[in-house]
């Protein structure tokens, strides 16, 4: 080590410039993993699809009828309901879990009593108790088949 009084000028610049430097390189090291590591975060497009709006044609749908597409690998049923189906509805308010409509899962412009934005159009997802399940193929659906018409 000689005294020349440039060497710890020359020192000092040497290790600003590999300090930059590697501080530049450790960076960019960080970016390129956090960048494909946080986008690992979003959905694919298969799971954006998957919770993705289910277009239905409705208007061929006559008074009465149901029409079933799925959703998120769900059956999901469109009722076309008649004034009758309407009126049968008054006076069940009891048979109702939330009669109110004040429960989160239900959407701002469904919380009426047809729970609907049109009253003659309803949509639900076809989630069904066994009982129930039971009841429509056992109850509903058997004496259909067998020509009884009293229990349709």
């Amino acid at each position: 080590m000689t005294d020349n009084p440039d060497t710890p000028h020359l020192l000092d610049r040497e290790r600003r410039t590999w300090l930059i430097s590697s501080g530049i390189a450790g960076v960019v090291g960080i970016a390129a993993t956090a960048i494909p590591f946080a986008a690992s975060f979003a959905p694919s497009a298969r799971a954006r699809a998957t919770g993705a709006a289910v277009p239905v044609d409705i208007a061929t749908l006559p008074p009465g009828g149901i029409l079933t597409a799925e959703w998120r690998g769900k059956p999901v049923w469109v009722v076309h309901r008649t004034s009758e189906m309407i009126a049968s509805l008054q006076g069940q308010e009891s048979m109702l879990a939330d009669p109110a409509s004040s429960r989160d899962q239900q959407p701002e412009y469904a919380r009426n009593p047809l729970r609907s934005i049109r009253p003659q159009i309803l949509v639900t997802v076809g989630i069904i108790s066994f009982e129930i399940l039971l009841y429509l193929v056992f109850i509903k659906t058997l004496p259909v088949l067998h020509g009884d018409a009293a229990h349709r």
